[in-house]
This record gives C-alpha cells, structure tokens and sequence, in this order.
C-alpha cells in the first residue's frame, strides 16, 4: 500500500495557493501563510526569510513535493523596493533547495512570463531571457538557484481569478463595466495567461506526469487585452461598448506606474502540449465565468 503523498505549498492563502489546494484531492497538503491566516488544521505560519522557520516545517512535514508559490508580485512595490524584493522572492531559494536536496522533495516553481522582454512574444522555453523590471530580475535569480536541483520543475506562465476583494485588472474591468462606466484597455498588450484553478489543475497534472526541468503553459491561442475585455463583457452580459482601446503607454502615464511592463508576453505552450492540452482562450474565459461568483466581488 502506498502512502499519501505529502505536499507543502508555500504561499497558500495566496490565489493560485488556495486553488492548489482545492485540486491537491488525494494528497496530504499542507499550506503556509504569512499575513493571511488560514484556518485550517495543516496550515502553518512561514516566514520564507527565516532559515530556522523554514528548516522546522520541513522537519515537521518531510514533503515529497513543494509547489513554491509565494513572491510578492506588485510590480511598482517591487521597483521600489528592489532590496526587499530580493529578499523575499530570491534569497530564500537557496534555503529551500538545500532542504529539498536534504529530505529529497520535489520542487515546484512558479515563474513568470514575463522574465522575458516582451518585444517579441511567442516565447519558447530556450529562449533567452531579458527582464525588464525588478521583479521579472528576482525571478530570473530564483530560476538559476532551481535549476541547480535536478528534481525540480520550473513552470512559467501568467494566470487571472479573483479572490478576497483584492484589486485586479479583472475585478476592476468588471466594477467598470457593472457601474456602466468606460474602460479604457491596451490593444498592444498581450498575453495567453489562463484562469487560476485552471492553472492550478495543470500543475497538479505535471507533478503526477512527473515532469522536470523548464516548461512554458498558457492558452494554445489568445487575443489581445482589448478584444480579450470585450469577450470577458459579452460572457457576463455587459456592455462591451464601454471599453475603449488605448496604447499601453497612455495607460501607464494615466495611472503614474512605475515598473516597466513588457507587452507581448505570450509563451509557445507547444512542449507542454504534447503532453496535456491546454485550453483556447475561449475555454479560458468560459472557466472564468462559470468559476466566479460575482455578487461576492462586486
């Protein structure tokens, strides 16, 4: 008889961490959390940054697998901050792959599509990676430290949900558009990014397929962020007339950001297709609408 296999996911109160969680059925997971407790039994307090914090769980735990998850993400925060975003998003690495080394886990990253430049799209996983702000650097740092550790996976791509009320570019397309309000949405950014529990199912399918090394997913085809609004309003019956195209630098300027933002991030998911098929974007925007119960977010 086999035993359950147990399963750390660092970073679990964030979005893709929760759905991780919801699709990780068989499995013993544990979860960690920093700031957002989590309320239940095998969820643990982790402080990535601290070495001791981090040897006690795997101590406590011995997982076979460990989906990394955490990162800080804001991208203006992170340009600011460029110390402190190392801190958190890189350094720790080495820790956790000396840990995985020693209680021989599985390591699963989550990278990012954009640890490209964005001039080109159509990425493949052997291309050469060009960062453009300080985020997409502290990825790039994180990958070079896993590659180093034969039992790891490293997975890029970029995914999309809702989740307790924190402001995305989805949730506040959809405020405008419930408020009848007008959007503007550039037509010159690009990505094939995919529905959180959506990617969260993918990983969990890679890790059973027992895959290694660098793989790109997303959907198989995309649009543009433009035309991508336009879908997301005619699914949920808004009007779609409300959104307007514009050029990302006009957007940029407009909400004084920061960070520079690579636009054409889309992956070539050929490699990992061979293996599982990834949804179109229509399927992406279908999940989406069936996964999201709006009077809980707007």
């Amino acid at each position: 008889m086999s035993m359950t296999e147990k399963i750390l996911v660092i970073g679990g109160s964030g979005l893709l961490g929760y759905y991780l969680k919801q699709n990780l059925t068989d499995a013993d997971v544990y979860s960690t959390y920093k700031q957002n407790k989590l309320d239940f039994k095998k969820a643990n307090f982790l402080d990535i940054t601290n070495k001791n914090n981090l040897e006690k769980i795997f101590e406590k735990i011995k997982p076979n697998v460990i989906f990394h998850t955490a990162a800080i993400t804001d991208l203006d925060w992170c340009e600011k901050h460029e110390k402190e975003t190392y801190a958190l998003n890189t350094n720790p690495i080495k820790n956790i792959t000396n840990l995985a080394k020693r209680y021989n886990s599985k390591l699963i990253f989550i990278s990012t599509d954009s640890v490209f430049d964005g001039k080109l799209g159509g990425y493949q996983e052997t291309d050469p990676l060009n960062s453009i702000n300080v985020y997409s650097k502290s990825k790039i740092e994180a990958e070079k430290i896993i590659k180093t550790l034969d039992n790891s996976l490293i997975v890029r791509g970029t995914f999309f949900g809702i989740k307790n009320n924190k402001e995305s570019f989805i949730s506040y397309l959809l405020k405008q558009l419930k408020n009848n309000k007008e959007i503007n949405v550039p037509k010159d950014k690009i990505s094939n990014g995919l529905f959180v529990n959506d990617f969260a199912k993918i990983l969990v399918e890679m890790h059973y397929k027992k895959l290694s090394g660098v793989f790109h997913i997303g959907s198989s085809d995309y649009v543009n962020n433009f035309e991508f609004a336009k879908k997301i309003a005619n699914v949920f019956g808004y009007e779609k007339d409300l959104i307007h195209e514009t050029l990302f630098r006009e957007i940029f300027h407009e909400k004084n950001l920061i960070a520079k933002r690579p636009l054409n991030t889309t992956l070539n998911t050929k490699k990992i297709s061979a293996l599982i098929k990834m949804p179109n974007f229509k399927d992406v925007i279908n999940s989406f609408y069936e996964n999201t119960n709006l009077r809980s977010i707007l």
